[in-house]
């Protein structure tokens, strides 16, 4: 199964004031596909935790490369596996509507033992995956996330139920929600996010107290974000973006 593909909706709990599919959604979507596919595969992890495995997303790279599809529109999405390490496994995904991609990105999976989280060489699970040749879409790569800049913004939340996947810890795709309440307002209002990558360093639980910053140059576009539990001080995750004009 070279590409594995799946077809959804957008709802209305996911659009912003013009209609259109909020930008902070697209890890919803390919987080979705990729525990489908898994499941496709008898991977999943219900599947993985009776072997006391489990996955755990280490990086993820979104580039936002068209205007967002509108509300009811049907949504494409696609996730390959682009490349097998013995530490990780990398898969590319592509979103599309009407035939034309909107967004597109990569993220790195581990597999892991389920108690202490040690890594297991993902090599030795290659026969699960295919690999694919990435003729329709081309591939992205994770780039390395270094701080910059001065702190700009920063807010503190708390994680809640509604928060948590199916490992009781904030679900990997309400990260970059709680990256984007740092940003600057008048950024936020007037620009619109081109691209992000997130490195992942910690899990947060429930009502873990979350501190959300923002640095940068207050004349540049580009940003460099960190998300800290307030109790110890341990980086959840660190991340990078870019914004450009938003279009009228």
């Amino acid at each position: 199964m070279p590409t594995f593909s799946k077809t959804f909706s957008v709802r209305c709990s996911e659009i912003d004031r013009n209609y259109l599919l909020q930008r902070e959604s697209i890890p919803f979507f390919f987080e979705e596909c990729f525990a489908q596919y898994c499941a496709s595969i008898s991977m999943a992890g219900y599947d993985m935790t009776p072997k006391g495995l489990t996955w755990i997303i280490s990086d993820i790279a979104i580039a936002y490369v068209a205007k967002m599809p509108f509300w009811k529109s049907e949504i494409k999405v696609d996730i390959f596996t682009s490349a097998i390490t013995p530490l990780y496994l990398k898969f590319d995904y592509a979103l599309s509507c009407g035939g034309k991609i909107f967004a597109k990105g990569a993220f790195r999976a581990i597999i892991a033992e389920l108690a202490a989280h040690k890594p297991k060489r993902a090599t030795d699970f290659a026969e699960n995956f295919s690999l694919s040749d990435p003729s329709e879409f081309s591939e992205t790569a994770i780039e390395k996330i270094a701080p910059f800049g001065e702190k700009l913004g920063e807010t503190v939340q708390r994680v809640r139920l509604a928060d948590l996947d199916f490992n009781q810890h904030l679900n990997n795709a309400r990260y970059l929600p709680r990256i984007l309440e740092s940003v600057p307002e008048g950024v936020r209002e007037n620009f619109e996010t081109q691209n992000f990558s997130i490195r992942f360093q910690n899990e947060a639980k429930l009502r873990d107290e979350i501190l959300s910053e923002t640095f940068g140059d207050e004349f540049g576009k580009k940003f460099f974000h960190k998300l800290t539990r307030v109790s110890d001080g341990k980086t959840l995750c660190v991340a990078a973006s870019a914004f450009a004009p938003a279009a009228k």
